[in-house]
């Protein structure tokens, strides 16, 4: 103890010292200054070797006052038995010999190189300050990977950002930021993953993957906030429309991603114990999708006819999966004992999924004509629209009156009208629209009109026979 107390008073000593001759060293220094302003107003020397001599001396002035805060805080520091009393003694004197020096500045104390240099340096050590501190902050968790780092970048664009604006070193400055900012945005970047592992150690989280695509998603978020950022940056410094598109390119690959990562993963782990758990989420992913697709196709980001099929391939599918919809439905009803499976029930289902598979029809008619596609494909769209039309008018003109009359003479008469009368509407329409072969469509309407007559002209007799049969059952009553 006795020991200690010793050295520390003898280090107390050689500190005081120390300062009492920076202090010595100092004031002749301001002297000095005086003396070379005096000697130049009484023109015994001439401007340039002013200036050199100033310049010199306010070097050896920022040592003397380096030399004098860093015993006083060493000393300080040493006295309350603080670590890292080095590191800290030096920036500290450095933040006050720098607010000095800014001070003085403008009065021709110091050189305005000077004023410049000490700046950078003391911007450049607080990096140093910052990357240390939390490196200590940080030591035994997994953010040591990035948060030291990420800070130190953030502060370092203050030393950049300062040399460019005295247009100092202009292409070692454009380049430092560029590589800073890509610093910075990959520390960013890993903030999630770091969370993810810091977590899953701690045990804290409940299923493992989706604790990874948790990770995942949010890395995708804050990189496209990210770029979003430097597209925005680049358009108002008007970049090149190339570089530009790159980033636009970046995002729209990053909204595809997220497509899957979040839209279907986040319904799919929703809907995973019902009978929903893959058509809905593919249904949400694919309407989703239409973003990307058509931001692209407006930008004009990739070919253009490539971003039509892209775009037509996308309601295709999304055709199938909502068309598919009935059938779900009608399954998990079953399932649950809400309803019982009969003709109606199945017949109900079938028509559903056709209504909305022609209405996904027109859609696609209606992008065809929006987009531009070729005719054959147009056709195509409207010739399968038609057809639909006369399947609809099957399973819902004839079989719903069919299921309704089967026990009557009318069960197939009746509907049968009801069903040419439709057909001779389409196929005048068909005829209008020219879809298909003019010479087909008019032997198919003769005929049509030939067969609905014969079951008009039937009508009686089988009302007659129906009458018949009401007889009999009322008489055996």
């Amino acid at each position: 103890m006795i020991n200690l107390c010793i050295t520390l008073f003898i280090a107390f000593i050689f500190n005081m010292y120390m300062i009492i001759l920076a202090l010595d060293f100092l004031i002749l220094s301001i002297f000095y200054y005086f003396i070379l302003k005096f000697g130049y107003k009484l023109e015994r020397t001439s401007e340039l070797k002013l200036k050199r001599r100033i310049k010199i001396n306010s070097y050896l002035i920022t040592l003397e006052l380096l030399s004098i805060f860093y015993f006083l805080f060493y000393t300080a520091f040493q006295a309350l038995t603080l670590f890292d009393n080095i590191l800290y003694s030096i920036y500290l004197s450095l933040v006050i010999v720098c607010g000095l020096i800014n001070l003085f500045s403008k009065k021709g104390i110091f050189s305005e190189d000077l004023y410049i240099k000490i700046n950078v340096f003391v911007l450049l050590y607080s990096i140093i300050i910052a990357f240390y501190f939390f490196l200590n902050l940080t030591i035994n968790t997994f953010y040591l990977l990035c948060i030291p780092l990420m800070v130190s970048s953030l502060i370092y664009f203050l030393p950049i950002l300062y040399l460019k604006t005295k247009r100092i070193y202009n292409k070692i400055t454009t380049k430092s930021i560029v590589i800073n900012t890509i610093v910075f945005s990959a520390t960013i970047l890993l903030i999630p993953t770091i969370i993810g592992l810091d977590l899953f150690f701690l045990g804290a989280f409940f299923d493992l993957l989706f604790l990874i695509m948790t990770v995942i998603n949010f890395t995708l978020y804050i990189g496209y906030i990210i770029f979003t950022i430097t597209y925005f940056i680049l358009k108002r410094y008007e970049s090149s429309e190339k570089r530009l598109n790159f980033y636009l390119k970046l995002l729209v690959f990053i909204e595809i991603c997220v497509s899957g990562t979040t839209v279907f993963y986040y319904f799919f782990f929703i809907l995973l114990n019902s009978f929903f758990f893959i058509v809905l989420p593919l249904i949400f992913t694919f309407c989703f999708l239409y973003l990307p697709l058509v931001y692209s196709y407006k930008k004009v980001l990739f070919k253009i006819d490539f971003l039509k099929q892209l775009i037509v391939i996308n309601t295709i599918i999304l055709t199938g999966l909502v068309t598919s919809l009935p059938i779900i439905i009608g399954i998990n009803l079953v399932n649950l004992g809400y309803i019982f499976v009969t003709n109606f029930f199945i017949l109900t289902i079938i028509n559903f999924c056709i209504y909305i598979f022609y209405l996904f029809v027109q859609i696609l008619i209606f992008l065809s004509k929006k987009l531009e596609i070729k005719e054959k494909f147009l056709l195509g769209f409207k010739r399968l629209q038609f057809i639909l039309l006369f399947v609809i008018s099957f399973t819902t003109v004839f079989l719903y009156p069919f299921v309704l009359l089967f026990w009557t003479f009318y069960s197939v008469f009746l509907p049968s009208i009801a069903l040419l009368s439709s057909w001779f509407l389409l196929f005048y329409y068909s005829y209008k629209r020219e879809y298909f072969k003019l010479d087909l469509f008019k032997k198919l309407t003769i005929y049509n009109f030939i067969v609905l007559s014969l079951l008009i002209v039937s009508l009686p007799t089988i009302i007659g026979l129906e009458l018949i049969r009401i007889g009999f059952f009322a008489n055996k009553i």
